[in-house]
């Protein structure tokens, strides 16, 4: 899964373009600003790693599963669930950065060296965000672990008591879908790719952490469903494109959701 991501990308990248690539559109971006928000952000999530040990609560607070996931369990994990582990360790730094690879390639193609800066700080404030909030969401549930479920007298450590929601898929789905967007609020041509096949790779990612038994079905839902909405909604919401209208705005209509972005 990893080769084929990044021979793709890598493809998608060497693609023969026109000769004058198109200026990148400008954002609603403030460096300054941005930078220290997500600098506070990052300082956040490295406190509550540090001091996770100490801040997870001695006992469970979700010790349960329902049926979907118990279901899940005995569909998805591995009998020997250390290689699932370990790969799904890889993609958890293979897809952000084959992602934000790609994005960074794709600004210097349309701009330049101040543009790929821009772009790579609003893919680390979006990825910031959904860490953040993956690290209090595991603090607070203190949910047990699938494998320590299953054997309630291992003497597991904290670590097993902090299932809920998939830090790696989130992490993930996030930049995945944060390097996505921002290519396609610049213009850049390879905006499809980037996000579809970042977000292959983050899915593996998630089916990868239930087949190791790290995690259950809705850790992985949550955790996807929260990266992603980091990842499109923070460069949609606060550095849409200039010439656009204002900020994206949604509104209900009969039988869905509208909306512009």
């Amino acid at each position: 899964m990893l080769r084929a991501l990044s021979a793709a990308l890598l493809l998608a990248l060497l693609a023969p373009r026109p000769a004058a690539a198109a200026a990148p559109e400008e954002l609603r971006l403030d460096l300054t600003r941005s930078a220290v928000v997500t600098g506070a952000l990052l300082a956040g999530s490295l406190a509550t790693a540090l001091w996770q040990d100490r801040l997870t609560p001695p006992r469970c607070r979700v010790c349960g599963a329902g049926a979907l996931d118990t279901w899940a369990r005995d569909q998805l994990r591995w009998a020997d669930g250390r290689g699932a582990s370990t790969a799904s360790d890889v993609m958890l730094v293979a897809v952000p950065a084959l992602a934000g690879g790609a994005l960074l390639v794709s600004s210097l193609q349309h701009g330049d060296a101040r543009t790929a800066l821009e772009d790579g700080l609003m893919l680390v404030e979006a990825t910031s965000v959904a860490v953040l909030a993956t690290q209090v969401a595991k603090l607070a549930a203190a949910r047990l672990r699938p494998y320590a479920w299953a054997d309630p007298a291992g003497g597991h450590g904290p670590d097993s008591r902090r299932s809920f929601w998939s830090g790696h898929t989130a992490f993930t789905f996030a930049a995945a879908s944060a390097a996505g967007t921002v290519a396609r609020l610049r213009g850049y041509r390879s905006w499809p790719w980037i996000l579809g096949l970042g977000l292959a790779g983050a899915a593996a990612t998630g089916w990868l952490r239930m087949a190791a038994d790290r995690h259950w079905a809705t850790d992985v839902l949550v955790g996807a469903a929260v990266g992603t909405a980091a990842g499109l909604g923070i460069p949609a919401w606060l550095h849409g494109r200039r010439g656009d209208a204002g900020a994206p705005r949604v509104a209900l209509v009969p039988l869905g959701i509208a909306g512009t972005f």
